[in-house]
């Protein structure tokens, strides 16, 4: 039963974390700092903000099992495919015995950050910035502290097979010991600039790489050197390849190589707008990565360098959705992405600008059914297209203003876009095809954020510093023109997003995570106060489900029609700028460097658990060899199974997310023991840690196993 229980805790923790989905950049955003390559084509890495990843082929598709977005990973080590540790900035040393699928904390090391962590066997140690190594013999059940340095910030250590080791500091130092790290001395050489990668090729000659390019080499442990500047950025990993090749990888994106054990370096790659953290190599395999989530890897020694990562990483401001199917994403660099299946896929539209694209509207024109689209951005940037995004023509902004435009909006009647400087236009008919002209009178100190319609010619205006506005267009009359009425807020927060579902219903949020909610378009009123520093985005579905977003990831959702609010973990740390509820399942969210999200779940954890867990188990499942390989000697998966009473029952296969993958035995049997066997290769199932669950008409029991191509 104690078994049990621990199983379901992690099925539940575990789905937490796969409520949401990164869908750009892939495999995911986060910065990695740390890679290790174990055998057989498997990959582990991990990073800031719980980033912990896996591949069974050398990089090529990954599967992602956070461990918390408050930890951030600065070091790892695995003995097999099943057993290994990561070290936490903070302290915290985490321990796997099912390849990462699971983590208990082993040992704390208070306000220390783990930087390297090593094992031959069962001896090895773990060293901190702060300048203490802890060794032990015993796989960390019990260390020994030794102190490093007391007067310098330790960035690299490595120590030999031999007892020989060498670590370096950011302020240039060597450190160096001859005992496997019991005791240490500080090198009588002048500082060398500041340091960052250390690498043994032998117990005799090794390698340091830092600041501004600079290598290192010496041919006797550390007793003298020489050196190169490369002119490149910081080196942050250095690793041996086959032969006398060695590579390092530098934090401006360069990757170099020596082909003479570190004597002469070429630049064999340069990645644009990528910061390189860790470098691994195993043989002629070589992998470097680094800032958001980027991956690279040569399979051949260096020769050829393909990406493993892949997506736009330029800031994602907007993503709407016109029906079920077609979507849209704008942002820097002039990026439109659009999408035809619900966003599934997404594919970059040439816009021919370069400028920061801020708002999207898309309508169907009523008369031909087909899509277009209204861009705006920064210096008046403005974009039109008539076929869905595939293609794009000048809009009428670009020469009439030069101020950045955040909100546009396109109605048969009266379309209106605004921005900074006081720039409010507006078209009076047919669908912006009239001409554009400014709307006078306006301060150039106010700035418009956002837009709502509620009719064809009036709505909601909102900005900075507490601005909130009824805006209306009257073409004939007495008060013929743009007319507004105030509902400015009492304090002066900017505010950066208003949606309304009808002429009456709507939401304002902003600043300090300010909601605000109104039943007549009028009347205005605090809802909420969320713990954010700003709310950049809202959207609700129905007049009761929504979603709003902003700042260090902060996702929040009610339904209650705004009422309360419930702060939903989406495993992200950066800024959200737009939120987009598909339906009341499917929702999206784009934010800072490309980061894309979709829940199916509506965010939350799915039930699953309860369809594949009871919680008394009279009958019994089990299965072996697990781990399971797919060259294994036998060829199968063996489920044995006992059931206490005669009964029809089945027994299914669930991935982690609680999807139905494989049926492998539907029958009735009397009471007794027997054994079914199952070839998941067969099935055509892709690596990774599954539940097989016996079902009968009373109770479920399942058991777990992990499966490796």
């Amino acid at each position: 039963m104690r078994i049990f229980s621990l199983i379901l805790y992690y099925t539940i923790s575990l789905y937490s974390q796969n409520a949401w989905e990164i869908l750009n950049p892939l495999p995911q955003e986060k910065t990695v700092n740390c890679v290790q390559i174990v055998n057989d084509s498997l990959v582990y890495a991990a990073g800031e903000n719980g980033a912990f990843l896996r591949s069974f082929d050398y990089g090529k598709t990954w599967f992602r099992n956070p461990v918390g977005s408050a930890v951030s990973v600065m070091s790892l080590f695995f003995t097999d495919e099943l057993n290994g540790w990561l070290g936490t900035r903070g302290g915290t040393l985490l321990k796997t015995t099912d390849g990462g699928y699971t983590f208990t904390v082993q040992r704390e090391f208070p306000s220390r950050d783990i930087i390297k962590i090593s094992l031959n066997g069962s001896a090895g140690y773990i060293c901190t910035r702060e300048g203490e190594i802890f060794r032990t013999n015993d796989k960390f059940n019990s260390i020994a502290s030794h102190i490093i340095s007391n007067d310098g910030i330790i960035s690299a250590i490595e120590v030999h097979p031999s007892g020989s080791g060498t670590a370096v500091s950011d302020e240039g130092y060597l450190y160096r010991t001859n005992d496997n790290g019991a005791t240490w001395s500080k090198s009588s050489l002048p500082a060398f600039p500041p340091l960052s990668a250390v690498q043994y090729l032998d117990t005799n000659r090794l390698l340091i790489g830092g600041h501004e390019g600079f290598i290192g080499i010496s041919t006797d442990n550390g007793l003298t050197w020489s050196s190169v500047s490369q002119g490149t950025g910081a080196i942050k990993g250095i690793a041996a390849g086959a032969g006398s090749a060695v590579y390092a990888a530098a934090v401006t994106g360069e990757i170099l190589k020596s082909g003479d054990d570190g004597i002469t370096w070429q630049v064999v790659f340069t990645a644009e707008d990528v910061s390189f953290r860790t470098l691994s190599a195993d043989g002629s395999f070589i992998f470097a990565a680094g800032e958001f989530g980027t991956m690279l890897a040569s399979e051949d020694n260096g020769s050829n360098w393909l990406y493993r990562s892949a997506g736009s990483r330029v800031r994602f401001n907007k993503i709407i959705f016109v029906d079920a199917n077609h979507g849209w994403i704008i942002g820097g660099r002039g990026l439109v992405l659009r999408t035809t299946d619900a966003g599934e896929t997404w594919n970059a539209s040439p816009t021919g600008v370069a400028a920061e694209l801020y708002d999207i509207h898309a309508y169907k024109d009523p008369l031909t059914s087909e899509i277009k689209l209204w861009i705006v951005g920064a210096h008046g940037t403005s974009l039109i297209s008539t076929d869905t995004g595939q293609t794009f023509t000048p809009g009428p902004f670009n020469s009439i203003t030069s101020y950045d435009l955040k909100f546009i909006h396109i109605s048969k009647h009266t379309s209106r876009a605004g921005g900074v400087g006081g720039a409010l236009f507006y078209s009076a008919d047919k669908y912006g095809s009239s001409p554009w002209k400014r709307v006078s009178g306006i301060p150039a100190t106010r700035t418009f954020n956002s837009y709502a319609p509620l009719s064809t010619r009036a709505g909601i205006l909102v900005g900075d510093s507490g601005y909130i506005q009824r805006i209306a267009y009257r073409p004939f009359g007495i008060n013929a023109g743009t007319n507004f009425v105030d509902y400015s807020w009492q304090f002066p927060y900017d505010f950066k997003s208003v949606y309304f579902l009808d002429g009456a219903l709507g939401w304002v949020v902003g600043q300090y995570g300010i909601v605000l909610r109104t039943l007549n378009a009028k009347s205005f009123l605090e809802m909420a106060v969320l713990d954010a520093t700003s709310l950049n985005s809202v959207h609700f579905f129905n007049k009761e489900n929504g979603f709003t977003v902003g700042t260090a990831g902060k996702v929040f959702k009610s339904t209650d029609s705004g009422l309360s609010w419930r702060e939903i973990d989406a495993g992200v740390t950066h800024t959200l700028y737009s939120v987009f509820m598909l339906n009341q399942s499917t929702v999206f969210i784009a934010g800072a460097t490309g980061l894309l999200l979709r829940t199916k779940t509506g965010g939350e954890n799915p039930a699953y658990a309860d369809n594949l867990v009871s919680s008394v188990t009279k009958n019994s499942l089990s299965v072996f060899p697990n781990p399971f390989r797919a060259n294994a000697a036998n060829g199968n998966l063996t489920f044995r199974y006992e059931l206490r009473d005669i009964a029809a029952f089945s027994i299914d296969i669930y991935d982690i997310l609680g999807r139905r993958v494989a049926g492998i035995a539907e029958e009735k049997n009397p009471s007794g023991r027997g054994e079914i066997y199952f070839n998941p290769t067969d099935a055509d199932i892709p690596s990774g840690i599954y539940f097989a669950v016996l079902i009968t008409p009373n109770e479920r029991v399942y058991t777990k196993f992990l499966y490796v191509k």
